[in-house]
C-alpha cells in the first residue's frame, strides 16, 4: 500500500484551510475545561461534528458526505476510515465544500516501536487546521485495560507528540470496545502517564455504556475531565454492553439512555470542546435521521443553556 501524500496547496486551498481553522477555532482550545461555565445555545450547537460513520453502511464518499453536511447546516465532519493512500482526496474534497475536518481517526500498533511512515505526511497536511488526531493504539499483546502497556503507549506517543505539536495537531487517545485502550479511565490514565500537555483523552458515548455502569457517569466525567477534549455522543441504550452495536448507536432523541443528562453533566463540569455524533450501523435515509439528530441536539443544547 502507498501511503505517500501529495501536499501541494494553492491558493485557494491555503485560504480554505485557514477558514477551516478558524471555524475549528470556535471548539474550544485544548482541556480549556472550567468548572461551572456558562453555555449559550449557539456556543454547544457549534461544537458538534458529525463522524463519517453515519454514511459508511450506504458507502457514501467524501463528495456526498459534505453535500449533506453541507445541507443540514453541521459543515463539520471527519475521517475514521485509516485509508491513508486516499486521504488527501477526502481533505480536499472537504475544503473545497467549505467543511472542517475536525477529526482524524487513527489506529496504532501498540506492539510497533515506531509510527508508521506515513504519519509525518499526515499531520503535515493537517497543519494548522485545528484538526483533532484521534488515536488508538490497538495491541495483540496487552490485554484490555492492561496497564502493562502502558509504559509502551507513552514510548510511542512521545514519538508521535514531537510531529503532532510542531504542527498544532492535539491528539486525543480513543477509546473503544474489545480494544486495549478499552474504557474511558485507560485513555485518561495514559494521557496523564504521558505527561504531554499536546495529548488528552476522548470519552466516547457508546464504548462506555458498552464496557462500564451507567449509573456512574459523574464519577468518571469528573476523573477524565482534567484531560477530555472530545465527547462523542449518539443516541442510547442503557443495556448497551448485551446489544449489537448496530441496535446500540441511534440517531438522538432515540434509545432509552438520557443522552441529555451526559452532555449536560459534562457542561455543567466546564467542558468546553468538541462533541462528536457518532453513527456507526445507523443505515437507511441518513440525511433525514441527521436532520433529526440536528433537531434533538438544538433542543438539547436550548434545555442545557437555560439551566
Amino acid at each position: 500500500m502507498n501511503h505517500s501524500f501529495n501536499l501541494t496547496i494553492n491558493r485557494r486551498g491555503f485560504v480554505t484551510s485557514v477558514s477551516t481553522a478558524a471555524a475549528l477555532a470556535g471548539f474550544g482550545c485544548l482541556f480549556n475545561n472550567s468548572m461551572g461555565a456558562s453555555v449559550s445555545p449557539a456556543d454547544l450547537e457549534s461544537r458538534l461534528f458529525i463522524m463519517d460513520t453515519w454514511f459508511w453502511d450506504n458507502s457514501l464518499d467524501a463528495s456526498r458526505q459534505v453535500e449533506i453536511l453541507n445541507r443540514i447546516g453541521i459543515p463539520r465532519g471527519s475521517d475514521c476510515r485509516n485509508q491513508w493512500d486516499t486521504f488527501p482526496g477526502v481533505l480536499k474534497r472537504f475544503d473545497q465544500a467549505g467543511v472542517a475536518m475536525a477529526a482524524v481517526y487513527l489506529r496504532l500498533d501498540l506492539d510497533a516501536e515506531e509510527l508508521p511512515a506515513f504519519v509525518p505526511a499526515l499531520l503535515q497536511s493537517l497543519n494548522g487546521r485545528g484538526t483533532l488526531l484521534w488515536v488508538n493504539p490497538a495491541s495483540g499483546k496487552f490485554k484490555p485495560s492492561d496497564p502493562a502497556g502502558d509504559a509502551a503507549a507513552v514510548a510511542l506517543l512521545k514519538k508521535l507528540d514531537a510531529l503532532a505539536r510542531p504542527a498544532g495537531v492535539p491528539v486525543s487517545l480513543y477509546h473503544h470496545r474489545g480494544d486495549w485502550l478499552e474504557k474511558a479511565g485507560d485513555a485518561f490514565r495514559v494521557a496523564e502517564k504521558s505527561g504531554l500537555e499536546n495529548v488528552g483523552c476522548t470519552f466516547n458515548l457508546y464504548h462506555w455504556l458498552a464496557t462500564e455502569e451507567p449509573d456512574d457517569l459523574d464519577t468518571i466525567a469528573r476523573a477524565v475531565l482534567p484531560k477530555l477534549n472530545c465527547l462523542n455522543i449518539n443516541g442510547a441504550m442503557k443495556d448497551s454492553a448485551t446489544l449489537d452495536v448496530r441496535k446500540a448507536i441511534l440517531p438522538l432523541g432515540e434509545g432509552d439512555y438520557d443522552v441529555e443528562h451526559c452532555v449536560r453533566t459534562f457542561v455543567k463540569l466546564g467542558y468546553q470542546g468538541p462533541i462528536g455524533l457518532q453513527g456507526y450501523g445507523i443505515g437507511g435515509d441518513v440525511e433525514a435521521k441527521l436532520i433529526q439528530s440536528r433537531d434533538a441536539w438544538r433542543a438539547i443544547c436550548a434545555r442545557i443553556a437555560k439551566g
